[in-house]
Order: C-alpha cells, then sequence, then structure tokens
C-alpha cells in the first residue's frame, strides 16, 4: 500500500483552497475528514510499525532475533542492555518509514528482507517505571501501529507497572500487545494459571478484551517457542489496518470528486479552454466581416452561446455561474458593438474587444476551477 501522508497533505490543500468555488457544507466535511486523518494513530503507510517495549532482563532483544531468525540486536544480562533505540525495517520501505524514524531519532537501523511490511523497533531497557519511560511510550503512540509490552512470569504482577504505567496508558489499550516471555522457566501446567492472573491485572488497569501471547524468545533449551502464533497475530494487525487505511482513502476520494463536481472541476473544466475559445472567437470575428445584416449577427450570438452552454455544462452544479457571469443580453451586445465597427476596425482590434468582454471574464472563472481542480 502507497503511503497515504501525501494524499492527507493534498486533501488540507483541496480544503484551503475550496471556499469560494465548493459549497459550505462539502467544505466543513472535507476538514473533518482531513481532522481525523490528522488525528489518526499510527503510521500512515503499508508498514506494520511495531514497537517493543519492556523493563530490564524482560527480553526484548531476544524477542526481535527471535522474530527474525538471526540475531539482530546484541543480549546481554547487564543492566540496562538496550542502549539506544533500533529499527529492524524491510529493505524495500518507503520514504515515509525512513522519515517516521528520523523523526523518532531513531539512528540504528537493520535491514531485511523477510517481513516486506514490518518494522520492529526495539526500545531501550527500561530499569524501572519511571515517569520519564511512560512518557516515552506517550510519545510514541500516534507514531507507530502497535506497543509490545513484554513481561516475565516473575514481574508480571509488579504494582509499580500496572499502576504507574499500563493504567494511565489504557485508553491507547487498543494499540497494545502484551506478550509473556520466558513461558519455558513454568511447568505446562501453570502456563493458563499465569496468563489468567495476567490478564486479570490487565482488566483491572483498563485494557478490556486483551490477549496475552506466551513466548520464550530464548529458552534454555530448545528453539524459540510462540514465535509463529505472535508473527500471525502481527500479521492480522496489519491485514486490519490495511482495511481501515483502504476505507479512508477511499472516504478521500470520493469526498474530493464531489468536490470536484460541485466546483465544476471533475470534468476537465478550463483544461480545453483556450483552444475552444479561440476557434469560437476567430469563427464570430470573421462572420462579422462581411456587410452587416441581421443574419451574421445571430449566427455569431448563437456560436458565443454555445460556447458559453457548453462551458456551462462542463462545470455541472456550477454552470450557473457562467450564466451568470454572462448573460445573454451582454452577449447580444458585444455581438452588436463588433459588428457596428466592423468596416473600421482591423480583424485583430475585433479580436481584442471579443476578449477584453467575454474570453477574459469567462477564462478567469475557468482557469480558477482549473487551479483548485489541479
Amino acid at each position: 500500500m502507497r503511503d497515504i501522508a501525501e494524499l492527507i497533505d493534498a486533501l488540507d490543500a483541496v480544503v484551503a483552497g475550496a471556499p469560494g468555488f465548493v459549497d459550505e457544507p462539502l467544505v466543513v466535511e472535507a476538514a473533518a475528514l482531513a481532522l481525523q486523518l490528522r488525528r489518526r494513530t499510527g503510521y500512515l503507510g503499508g508498514t506494520l510499525v511495531l514497537a517493543i517495549v519492556g523493563g530490564t532482563g524482560a527480553g526484548k532483544s531476544s524477542l526481535l532475533n527471535a522474530i527474525a531468525g538471526e540475531t539482530v540486536a546484541s543480549v546481554s544480562d547487564i543492566r540496562p542492555h538496550t542502549h539506544e533505540p533500533l529499527a529492524w525495517m524491510p529493505e524495500s520501505a518507503d520514504s515515509g518509514l525512513g522519515a517516521l524514524l528520523d523523526e523518532l531519532d531513531i539512528v540504528v537501523r537493520r535491514r531485511h528482507d523477510q517481513f516486506e511490511t514490518l518494522c520492529i523497533i526495539d526500545l531501550p531497557d527500561f530499569d524501572s517505571y519511571a515517569q520519564a519511560h511512560r512518557e516515552v511510550v506517550e510519545r510514541l503512540l500516534p507514531h507507530v501501529d502497535a506497543v509490545a509490552w513484554l513481561v516475565d512470569p516473575v514481574k508480571y504482577a509488579d504494582p509499580i507497572l500496572h499502576s504507574e504505567f499500563l493504567a494511565p496508558v489504557s485508553q491507547h489499550a487498543a494499540q497494545f500487545i502484551f506478550v509473556m516471555n520466558k513461558m519455558d522457566l513454568l511447568p505446562g501446567a501453570d502456563h493458563g494459571t499465569v496468563i489468567g492472573d495476567f490478564q486479570r491485572l490487565l482488566r483491572d488497569d483498563g485494557f478490556d478484551d486483551v490477549r496475552v501471547i506466551p513466548v520464550a524468545a530464548s529458552p534454555i533449551v530448545g528453539s524459540p517457542q510462540g514465535i509463529v502464533d505472535l508473527t500471525d497475530h502481527l500479521r492480522e494487525r496489519l491485514t486490519d489496518k490495511r482495511v481501515a487505511l483502504n476505507k479512508l482513502v477511499h472516504e478521500v476520494r470520493d469526498l474530493v470528486r464531489r468536490m470536484g463536481r460541485d466546483a465544476g472541476v471533475w470534468g476537465g473544466t478550463g483544461n480545453a479552454f483556450e483552444r475552444e475559445w479561440i476557434t469560437t472567437r476567430d469563427s464570430v470575428v470573421d462572420g462579422l466581416a462581411g456587410p452587416p445584416g441581421s443574419s451574421q449577427r445571430e449566427d455569431a450570438t448563437c456560436r458565443l452561446s454555445d460556447f458559453i452552454a457548453a462551458l456551462a455544462g462542463a462545470a455541472g452544479p456550477r454552470g450557473f455561474e457562467v450564466r451568470e457571469r454572462m448573460p445573454v443580453n451582454v452577449v447580444a451586445q458585444v455581438v452588436n458593438d463588433i459588428a457596428a465597427t466592423a468596416a473600421t476596425t482591423s480583424t485583430e482590434a475585433r479580436r481584442n474587444h471579443l476578449d477584453d468582454t467575454i474570453g477574459t471574464p469567462l477564462r478567469s472563472w475557468a482557469y480558477g476551477r482549473a487551479v483548485f481542480g489541479a
């Protein structure tokens, strides 16, 4: 999926230029949609951006390595070990993702070609659940699609974790994924009990319908466990994200089309104006060059009226503006003036007069909408 940040910028530009061209209710609707898109949390692109968060020793780097299937982040028992954030990002990542990482001051980046649409940010260890650490996550939430909070069977019930960190951010529950690592340290019979207790605590914090994914990212014996369940869940989130973004893209496109039709620009008003006007103008001037007579004037008036009617027809709902700007009596008067002086003025002078009196007012209207439509 293409990064839609540019689409949002374009919608903002349409909203800014719409007054005077588009009816106010449509402008208000477009402004509301633009604001909704700006306030939407998550990365506005086709990649799912996941931040892994957890206290020292939870195994964040081990989890990233298990997902990657190779050593991406170094692992150590030193407290804390991860000193600076690291991004594991697709080799073919779009420029928008790079700009996001720049904005988040993430310099260390590891490229991969395993998950085309997955970027994982491994954050520094939290040596405590201090307010500053919660602020780090709160700063991330508007920019990432999900936050994977990592705990282990020993520390998952830490009162400070729940009261000082999780409860205050529970309004963002939809963005959180909870992962309990080191499940290999528990007897299998205890897995359900521990997971259930953690879910109970999370519900008390304000996280409803929460799912906890058990893993063993770096078990004492054997290969990592639970990683497939986690990556399957991430793929489901990516699918949901794509559906939501596609819906928003369709809403934007539909709204812009409606605004274009209302402004009289969707059908290309203004694009062919100059060519059609020159043809009409020259035929009118040439037709009035002969001996004066009512038939020549009627023919000239009809040619100009047909041109104006075609322009109004292309303008859709705004066609009335064309007719208001150039009523029939004005056209007839211009034709009479040119016919009356045809014998004493040059062809160029008659063309200029027709341009000044009819062409320029219509051109101003058509080009204004062409610029807005562009």
